[in-house]
């Protein structure tokens, strides 16, 4: 004669079965973020390959759109029109029009000046589809952003960025993940009107080993609260908190994807991986004794507070940029 499960035995069986899951959800949601990690990374990877190639055709010099201030002597931040043939007459769109659309900080996400732009140009050069720079661990970007505007045959003038406020997103889910070495060069002891147009030494293809170019975007300092806190000062030797509070915001603050000029590719578990030891998320020199000056601002429409600072030979005191709030998505 056959005999069912008593009740005890069939709670048994489910708690132990609950057991195994709470035992191995972890470990597979572990597995999730390193497949993340690895996609992240070859995404940067992609990037880095683009923009040597970019170089390569364009005086060894990386992708790199006007500056947040001046082009061709003519100032982006008023009401002058610039030069919109300059400095890449020869990128077009569908349509045949030059592509200068984003030159101007009049139209849409004031993308004159934006380091985003620069990047951008790697897709209007048909390099790498929007889609590239979405990382699979980012929880505030998750859609490329559009190629062409709604209204107009010109390309878009930069990435669709998540938002200018924390109530007035763009484009929902539409960004990018990744920030780019500040490319414009600065003087010592100037800042706004006063910065240089052109790229600096550290954005030229020389493969440098030890300068970072490309990282999951790096995040604006002293903001947010428990886990989305960051400032990125606080030091390796000091820190209290957990590796989250200087890191990106793409793989929970565990750290972040670094590419290098070289093309190298490293996951770092904090931003201390600069030329000796700078910090790569600060301005003014930095070093795992020393903690640099937080990036508040700088976002993805190249304006806020910037430092004066020179970074003409090395060591560089690289910055990544944009910088974005990792709690609400702030630019």
């Amino acid at each position: 004669m056959r005999h069912a499960f008593t009740l005890i035995e069939l709670l048994v069986v489910i708690s132990i079965i609950a057991l195994l899951i709470s035992i191995l959800l972890p470990s597979l949601s572990h597995a999730k973020e390193l497949a993340n990690r690895t996609a992240c990374s070859a995404n940067i990877r992609s990037i880095m390959q683009s923009m040597t190639i970019y170089a390569e055709d364009s005086g060894n010099v990386f992708p790199c759109n006007c500056g947040p201030e001046a082009q061709n002597g003519v100032y982006l931040n008023n009401a002058t029109t610039p030069d919109v043939t300059a400095p890449y007459p020869g990128i077009t769109s569908t349509a045949g029009t030059i592509v200068s659309y984003w030159l101007n900080t009049a139209n849409a996400n004031g993308a004159g000046g934006s380091p985003l732009a620069s990047l951008w140009l790697l897709v209007l050069e048909g390099q790498d589809p929007p889609k590239v720079f979405i990382c699979p661990s980012d929880p505030l970007a998750s859609e490329p952003s559009v190629l062409y505007t709604a209204t107009s045959p010109d390309c878009f003038p930069n990435f669709g960025y998540l938002s200018n406020s924390s109530t007035t997103p763009s484009a929902t889910g539409q960004g990018e993940s990744y920030s780019i070495a500040f490319p414009w060069m600065y003087n010592s002891g100037n800042t706004g009107s006063n910065m240089s147009a052109s790229a600096g030494n550290w954005w030229i293809n020389d493969s440098k080993t030890d300068v970072p170019i490309v990282c999951d975007m790096a995040p604006q300092s002293n903001t947010g609260s428990g886990v989305f806190q960051r400032a990125t000062t606080v030091l390796n030797t000091a820190n209290t908190y957990g590796s989250y509070i200087f890191n990106s915001g793409n793989h929970s603050g565990d750290g972040q994807n670094v590419g290098f000029a070289d093309d190298h590719v490293e996951w770092d578990s904090s931003p201390y991986v600069g030329q000796e030891g700078d910090n790569i998320f600060t301005y003014d020199p930095s070093t795992p004794s020393g903690g640099g000056n937080p990036m508040t601002g700088l976002g993805a429409s190249g304006t806020g507070p910037l430092g004066s600072w020179t970074m003409a030979v090395p060591p560089y005191d690289i910055v990544m940029v944009p910088v974005r709030n990792v709690q609400n998505g702030n630019w």
